[in-house]
């Protein structure tokens, strides 16, 4: 065996390399958001927009209640890489950006994130239940609606051999 799979412990990468946003569901009120964003990105910013912008700016979270279409932003600082974020609704769909607050009416995005459902904050209200007699399912395949096994036949166990030729 190789020395690098013999090793008791192993060097977690500080970087991936890749500038990304991932938004998690926590729980139907909790969202965690994490991110990685290269130097390139940054300075791309600066070519394009003017290293004053960049300092004037404000590195902020938005993020969106897609199922409500509204927003709202969390301001972050240039070494924060994660964040837990507190949402008011649950079973809703969310999304996340990551970029530069210029003004109250100006967000340049550097990054947006996957689109997360947090899940419902209640009990679900089907409270139905099914019993199965799994002796009887094994031979046949049961119907949950009726609640009805069908028969059904198994070809492997009733296989013929097929010799000659037909015309």
């Amino acid at each position: 065996m190789s020395e690098e799979h013999t090793k008791s412990s192993y060097d977690i990468p500080s970087s991936h390399n890749d500038n990304k946003i991932v938004l998690l569901a926590k729980d139907p009120n909790c969202l965690f958001v994490y991110w990685e964003i290269l130097s390139d990105k940054k300075n791309a910013f600066v070519e394009e927009f003017g290293r004053k912008l960049w300092e004037k700016s404000v590195p902020m979270l938005k993020i969106t209640n897609v199922s409500k279409n509204a927003s709202f932003y969390i301001t972050v600082n240039d070494y924060t890489d994660n964040w837990y974020i507190n949402v008011s609704d649950a079973d809703t769909l969310y999304v996340a950006e990551l970029g530069r607050r210029i003004s109250d009416q100006f967000f340049i995005t550097l990054a947006s994130s996957n689109y997360v459902a947090t899940p419902s904050n209640m009990v679900n209200p089907n409270t139905s239940s099914y019993f199965i007699n799994y002796k009887d399912l094994r031979s046949g395949k049961l119907d949950i609606d009726s609640g009805k096994i069908y028969e059904t036949y198994n070809y492997k166990s009733h296989s013929a051999f097929i010799s000659g030729i037909s015309s």
